[in-house]
């Protein structure tokens, strides 16, 4: 299976890449297809349903793709709080995370979002449910021209201070 894969890795011009439902992609194959720099051209990452991806690969890539203007991560099951924390402090180019069913991570990391990813527009956690809404609110109010989609789907509104 990753000798299929050289002919990705000769590339060298790729800025878009999408392997949406590789479900019988290895853990093996993502870490073969992520290194060195070959890749180091993409801004467009879509492994939405490659269920081999897991904080590894997830390291590996933010290592590989430092210029991802969108990464896509749907339902990567594997990935805990560790690959998100990669995410946030090396990929700051990003515009466009969506990470829609990743039940292992927390949010705890996204705090450091404003200084570490502040080109970051868009953020999708949808079926998310470790996530906490408040954490969400907060950044929203933080960084305005950011749009959070929470675990139901729903646009999360900047906290609103309380009434005295």
């Amino acid at each position: 299976m990753i000798t299929k894969f050289y002919s990705i890795q000769r590339l060298q011009h790729l800025e878009h890449l999408r392997l949406k439902r590789g479900m019988q992609l290895s853990t093996a194959v993502m870490l073969h297809l992520f290194r060195g720099e070959t890749l180091a051209g993409l801004t467009y990452l879509n492994l939405t349903e490659c269920t081999a991806v897991n904080n590894g690969a997830v390291e590996r890539i933010t290592k590989c793709c430092p210029h991802l203007r969108e990464l896509y991560l749907c339902w990567c099951w594997d990935i805990t709080e560790e690959g998100l924390e990669h995410i946030i402090n090396n990929l700051s180019k990003l515009h466009h995370l969506d990470v829609t069913g990743l039940d292992k991570i927390t949010g705890a990391c996204l705090t450091s979002l404003p200084s570490t990813l502040p080109l970051l527009t868009f953020l999708n956690l949808q079926q998310c449910n470790r996530v906490q809404d408040e954490v969400l609110s907060t950044l929203v109010a933080t960084v305005t021209d950011l749009t959070i989609v929470d675990y139901y789907g729903n646009h999360v509104p900047p906290l609103l201070a309380p009434f005295h």
